[in-house]
């Protein structure tokens, strides 16, 4: 605060002189270097010191100026408010400081802010700022410490100190210090400090974002992301959250240390302390919980939600979730899912999924499990083994696929022994048993089972305790008492439950023995026994009938009564008309024929080797016929085929043949494409195109007889347009050898046609080609059907 004891000092350094000599003006014992005083100590003469007034254009182009020089500036519409005179923008009192002149204070009332604090002022009409559009800047050392600009302000020695910010907050020593970028916010020391570019990034806690380069990320707490470069779309919340990532994008870390050395690693999610902490390159990682995937180097797509789930895993694709879920194991296993206390706790296999408190907990290297339920395949060693139900396959052991559902479904089944292939569905189905290949259906079913293999029980306490193999219980109880026999089969409520041995069947509804039960069987000796009734189909029924229970008596037949029922009975008390069936005559080979009384000779004879109608069977002909024959339907089916005849030998032999108005061969072939000639002799015409060719012979330019016979040959070809007098031929070959050729020279301008025609004589496999010649190279063939064509007809 200026005041007038300060206007007094600036006026006697305005008059000093040199020397030390003492000037008075007004008074001969002046008591400083130059004292001024009134001439009239009273009255209204006018006493006082008048200084220098100037406009400020005066003040401005004044040079040379000494320090505390002053003066007065009483016009300012000419001069502008720049260089020395920047401060000038009033009239009033000024004195030179060595750079720019500065105003005096005027006697009225001050309304500066005090180094010292201030008082009586308004919150309204008193502020600390500027009253046009120029920013409030803050220095400290001179050097730039904060600044309140149009769309930016910094708060901080080198706070946005490169001044080109756009939209942007920066609170801290060196933060933001670079950046030219927008929309950047940074509150601590060194926040964002080597931002350049970047845009829309956020920075809150000491050196976080330190020396990012890249944009749209936010980071708060003390180093939080301090380390990255170009890396964008991060998020990092926490002491040294993603503190070392440097070029990995679309990061998310929410807790202390949460993604901590992640470098290069992009897409993952970290929520908890020093959740994912280890990660260095692994990508798309979620991880919610303390310490959760904390282990993990280099996996990618693990999910891990819970305290240290998946905490040591360095594998893929893995899934957990729960306390310490997939917790215990240092390996790379991969594509495994834990959810539940301790669920996965060891397991450093892959493949595996588990659902529940201590669900595959123990499992060390198997593979392929899925276990749903408290403790399920808990300490499992066993691969592709699948678990549903509280202690399903608990302690199961070392066996592989095999299914349990149920509570305690397969628990205890394997201890030392390897199961295999089990499957138990139903409550403490298979307990304790140890064999494989078994298919348990129902509570209790093969509880017990010992060593067993091959069996099948459905229905409750079917098959319990039973040591062998290859048995088969289906209902309440079945076999329930057999415990040591194999390959038996029982079906119904308690069906074979007092059954010991062994290859037994029994399908029943209690447990009735061997004489009781509705049907008892021994597969050993190919036995099936119906204690009852055996009917065929519904005697009730046209189509009916009942077998006696009874064995009936030695020489009884059984008879029916026409009505479902049926009984032994002596063949005497049976209504026969003929009293002794047999024939009436003596006559050999005869076949018998029944004359509405008794059978009587008829007119076929058999003598087991040929038989004979109306005569004599006679040597080498398995039906001899005397007298004439009449048929509806002929049937001689050796040799036969459709539109063959039948033709005589004349020795009296029949046998089919071709007719030979369909057997004869009839071919024609032109061209697909026209076929250019190399003018260097005789070529063959590669003729491809069949009209028609009855007997398929003709193949690759070829015609090859299936049939011997006389066959007539015509062929044909047409050119474009040719210019000379050279010769020009068509030739017909057998097997390779020229048979037929028509040859002559070509006259002026025109088209070429040369045909030949021949018949010839052809064995089965000999074969017939057409050839052209000339000496021109380029002559093209035209491969028009009408003109270029090859004919073969089989004349006979």
């Amino acid at each position: 605060m200026k005041n007038a004891r300060n206007k007094l000092a600036i006026l006697l350094f305005l008059f000093s002189i040199a020397g030390i000599a003492q000037v008075g003006i007004g008074t001969t014992t002046p008591s400083a270097t130059l004292d001024v005083t009134a001439a009239n100590l009273t009255g209204t003469t006018v006493d006082g010191v008048l200084i220098p007034r100037v406009s400020r254009l005066r003040a401005q182009t004044m040079t040379g100026t000494p320090t505390s020089t002053m003066l007065y500036v009483n016009d300012i519409t000419n001069g502008t408010a720049t260089g020395t005179t920047i401060n000038v923008t009033s009239v009033g009192f000024y004195f030179f400081n060595g750079t720019v002149w500065e105003k005096l204070a005027s006697g009225a009332a001050s309304t500066d802010w005090a180094v010292t604090g201030n008082s009586g002022l308004s919150g309204t009409t008193n502020f600390l700022g500027t009253t046009d559009d120029i920013d409030l800047a803050f220095r400290r050392n001179n050097i730039a410490a904060g600044k309140i600009g149009t769309t930016s302000t910094s708060l901080g020695v080198n706070a946005l100190a490169a001044g080109v910010a756009t939209n942007s907050v920066a609170i801290g020593t060196n933060a933001l210090r670079l950046t030219t970028g927008l929309d950047n916010v940074a509150v601590g020391n060194g926040t964002l400090q080597a931002t350049t570019t970047g845009i829309q990034n956020t920075g809150v806690g000491n050196a976080a974002l330190a020396v990012n380069t890249g944009s749209a990320n936010t980071a708060i707490g003390n180093q939080a992301m301090t380390s990255n470069t170009s890396a964008s779309n991060g998020t990092a919340v926490g002491f040294q959250a993603l503190r070392n990532n440097t070029t990995a994008s679309n990061n998310t870390a929410l807790g202390f240390q949460a993604l901590a050395t992640n470098t290069t690693g992009s897409a993952n999610t970290a929520v908890g302390f020093q959740a994912s902490t280890a990660i260095l390159g692994g990508a798309r990682n979620t991880s919610i919980g303390n310490a959760a995937l904390t282990g993990n180097i280099a996996g990618n797509e693990n999910t891990a939600v819970g305290n240290n789930a998946l905490g040591r895993t360095t594998g893929s694709g893995n899934t957990a979730m729960g306390h310490e879920a997939m917790f215990g194991s240092a390996s790379a296993f991969t594509n495994t899912t834990g959810i539940g206390w301790h669920a996965l706790f060891s397991n450093s296999g892959s493949g595996n999924t588990a659902l529940g408190y201590n669900a595959l907990q123990g499992n060390a290297t198997a593979i392929g499990n899925t276990a749903v339920g408290s403790s399920s395949l808990n300490n499992n060693t066993g691969s592709n083994n699948t678990a549903l139900g509280t202690s399903a396959g608990f302690e199961h052991g070392i066996g592989d696929n095999n299914t349990y559902i149920g509570f305690e479904a397969g628990r205890y089944s394997s201890g030392l022994n390897s199961t295999i292939s089990n499957t138990f569905l139903g409550s403490q189905a298979g307990l304790y048993s140890s064999g494989s290949y078994n298919t348990a259906l129902g509570s209790n079913t093969l509880k017990a089972n010992a060593a067993t293999a091959n069996n099948v029980a459905i229905g409750y306490n079917s098959l319990t305790a039973n040591t062998s193999t290859n048995n088969t219980a289906i209902g309440y109880g079945t076999l329930s008492g057999n415990t040591a026999g194999t390959a038996n089969v029982a079906l119904g409520y308690n069906a074979g439950s007092a059954e010991t041995g062994s290859n037994k069947l029994y399908i029943e509804n209690t447990n009735a023995n061997a004489n009781a039960a509705l049907i008892y069987g021994e597969f050993d000796n190919n036995i099936v026994r119906v204690n009852g009734t055996l009917q065929i189909s519904n005697p009730a029924t046209a189509n009916g009938y009942a077998l006696p229970i009874v064995r009936g008596t030695n020489g009884q037949i059984l008879q029916t009564d026409g009505a479902g029922a049926t009984s032994w009975v002596s063949p005497s008390s049976m209504t026969i008309t003929e009293t002794d069936p047999q024939v009436s005559s003596a006559t050999t080979s005869a076949v018998p024929r029944w004359n509405g009384t008794t059978l009587v000779d008829g007119v076929i004879r058999d003598d087991a080797t040929n038989v004979a109608i109306g005569g004599t069977p006679t040597t080498g002909n398995k039906l001899d016929v005397t007298g004439k024959t009449k048929t509806t339907n002929f049937q001689m089916t050796n040799g036969a085929a459709s539109g063959y005849m039948l033709q005589s030998d004349a020795t009296g032999n029949a046998s089919w043949v071709q007719n030979p108005l369909n057997a004869l061969s009839m071919v024609r072939v032109n061209l697909l494409a026209d076929q250019v000639l190399g003018g260097t002799g005789w070529e063959k015409i590669n003729f491809d195109t069949e009209a028609f060719d009855t007997g398929n012979e003709f193949t690759a330019g070829r015609f090859t007889a299936t049939k011997a016979g006389l066959y007539k040959v015509n062929a044909a070809y047409h050119t474009f347009n040719q210019s000379n007098g050279n010769m020009y031929s068509i030739g017909i070959q057998v097997n390779g050898a020229f048979y037929q050729i028509t040859s002559y020279d070509h006259n002026g301008h025109g088209i070429v046609e040369r045909s030949v025609s021949c018949m010839v004589q052809l064995a089965v496999g000999d074969y017939i080609e057409v050839l052209a010649e000339d000496s021109v190279a380029g002559v093209s063939i035209d491969h028009y059907s009408g003109k270029t064509v090859v004919e073969i007809q089989q004349i006979r």
